[in-house]
C-alpha cells in the first residue's frame, strides 16, 4: 500500500491580510495530480486543514472538492483534526465525506474504537491498519484536580497523552490480529514532541501543561504521522516518526526549508520506504535586508523573475542609523510599478549604529503580540525580576486562549 502523508495546509489562511486561497487551489490541484501519477491508495492529513475554527466558505469547499475527486480516483482520504481545527466544524460533514472515501476524526475524547479503523487501497483490499489520534485538548484525558500544583498537572497530562495512544493502539494491533495480523498500523498526532522547534506561525498549544512529548510515548507503530511542526522532520530510530511539515508558507520564516509531502511505501505488512516528493511554489515570497539607499536596486533585482498577476511577497528588513517613521510607504513607493508586495517592514541598526531605538519596532504591523507585552514589561519597572517569568507564562496563557479556535455548539 502507498500513503501519502501531508499536514497542517491551514486551507483559509491570510498572511498580513493577504489570502493564500489562490496557492492552497493550486496545491491542491498539484496534489491530486500527484495522487494519480504516483498511484497513492490513501492520503492522510495530520491536522491543521484550516486556518481558524470557523474557516471561509471557499476553504470548506476547497478541502471538498479536494476529497471528492480523490474518490473518483478510488483514493481514500484520512482527515485528523488539528489544533487550528474545530472539532465541531471538522465532523459536522463527516457522514457526507465518508460517500467520498473520506475519514473524519475530530476528537480524541469521544470513544477510543472510533479511532481505529482499515484502510484499503485503490482496488478495496485491506492495506493497513489506522490508529487515527488527532490533537489531544486536556480536557480529552485527564481531570483537574483542586490543589493540583502544576508539576502535577504536567504529569497528569501527559501520562494522559501516553494511556490515551496506549488504549487506542492496542484497539489497533486487536484489529490487525482479527484480520490474520500481515497489516501494517499506520499512527497520527498532531503534537510537538522533543527536538522540534515551531514557526513563526505556530502558537504553543499546551501552554503551561507540556512543551513537548518525547517520541517514546508515541506507540510503536510501523508508521507514525504527524501535524503541528510546519518543518520536515524525521524521528524514531527506525525513521518511522515522520513531520511531513506544512506544504505551503503561511509564515516568512518557513523560506528556510523546502517543501514536501511524504510518500509511504508498506509491503508484506511493514514499512518499506518513505520518499519526500518535493511541493512546487504556489506564492512566491522573499526576504531581503539591505539599507534604505540600496533598496531601489534590491527591490529591482528580486522583482525580475516574477509578474504582476503573481507577485512576489516581501518581508523587508531595513538598515538604518536612526529613526524613520515612514518606512512602509517610502519602501511601497520604490516598489510601485514591479511585480513585488511589500507586506512587512522591519528596521534595525546599520552597521556601525549603536542597538537602540533604530533595532525596536516602531508600528503594530511591524510587531507580534509578544514583542508589544515585552516592551511593555520593559516600561513597567515596579515589576520585581522574579515575577517576570510568571507574567510571561500569564500572558502566554491569555494568548493561547485568545488564539486557540472557538469551540462551535453542536
Amino acid at each position: 500500500m502507498r500513503l501519502l502523508h501531508t499536514s497542517d495546509l491551514h486551507l483559509g489562511k491570510q498572511l498580513l491580510g493577504r489570502s493564500l486561497e489562490r496557492a492552497h487551489e493550486r496545491f491542491l490541484a498539484w496534489l491530486l495530480e500527484s495522487v494519480v501519477i504516483h498511484n497513492v491508495d490513501v492520503v492522510l492529513i495530520a491536522g491543521d486543514v484550516y486556518e481558524v475554527a470557523m474557516p471561509p466558505s471557499y476553504a470548506r469547499k476547497q478541502l471538498y472538492r479536494f476529497t471528492d475527486a480523490a474518490a473518483q480516483q478510488q483514493v481514500t482520504t484520512v482527515i485528523v483534526a488539528g489544533n487550528h481545527d474545530s472539532p465541531a466544524t471538522i465532523a459536522e460533514a463527516e457522514c457526507l465525506l465518508a460517500r467520498a472515501k473520506t475519514l473524519v476524526i475530530a476528537e480524541a475524547g469521544r470513544e477510543p474504537q472510533r479511532q481505529v479503523h482499515v484502510l484499503t487501497r485503490r482496488d478495496g483490499t485491506p492495506g493497513a491498519v489506522l490508529c487515527g489520534v488527532p490533537f489531544i485538548r486536556p480536557r480529552d484525558v485527564m481531570v483537574s484536580i483542586a490543589g493540583q500544583s502544576q508539576e502535577e498537572r504536567q504529569r497528569a497530562f501527559a501520562k494522559g497523552i501516553t494511556d490515551h495512544y496506549d488504549t487506542v493502539f492496542a484497539l489497533a494491533q486487536a484489529r490487525r490480529d482479527a484480520m490474520n495480523g500481515n497489516l501494517p498500523i499506520v499512527a497520527t498526532g498532531h503534537l510537538a514532541t522533543v527536538g522540534t522547534s515551531r514557526s513563526e506561525a505556530m502558537h504553543e498549544i499546551y501552554v503551561g501543561l507540556l512543551t513537548a512529548l518525547p517520541t517514546n510515548a508515541l506507540p510503536p507503530a510501523d508508521y507514525v504521522a504527524l501535524g503541528h511542526i510546519h518543518r520536515p522532520m524525521t524521528l524514531g530510530e527506525r525513521g518511522q516518526i515522520r513531520y511531513s511539515g506544512s506544504p505551503v508558507a503561511v509564515a516568512f520564516d518557513e523560506l528556510a526549508y523546502d517543501k514536501q509531502v511524504l510518500l509511504v511505501d508498506f509491503e508484506g505488512g511493514t514499512l518499506k520506504g518513505v520518499e519526500a516528493l518535493p511541493v512546487p511554489t504556489f506564492q512566491p515570497m522573499a526576504r531581503i535586508r539591505g539599507s534604505l539607499d540600496a533598496m531601489p536596486v534590491l527591490l529591482a533585482e528580486v522583482a525580475v523573475p516574477h509578474s504582476a498577476d503573481h507577485p512576489l511577497w516581501l518581508e523587508v528588513t531595513v538598515e538604518v542609523g536612526g529613526y524613520v517613521d515612514d518606512l512602509m510607504p517610502r519602501l511601497r513607493a520604490m516598489a510601485d510599478g514591479l511585480p513585488v508586495d511589500v507586506i512587512r517592514v522591519y528596521r534595525t541598526a546599520a552597521a556601525g549604529e549603536a542597538e537602540g531605538i533604530a533595532t525596536q519596532p516602531r508600528t503594530l504591523h511591524e510587531m507580534t503580540p509578544h514583542q508589544v507585552f515585552e516592551q511593555l514589561l520593559v516600561q513597567r519597572e515596579d515589576i520585581a525580576e522574579e515575577k517576570r517569568d510568571i507574567v510571561r507564562a500569564l500572558f502566554d496563557h491569555v494568548a493561547s486562549e485568545v488564539t486557540a479556535p472557538a469551540e462551535v455548539a453542536t
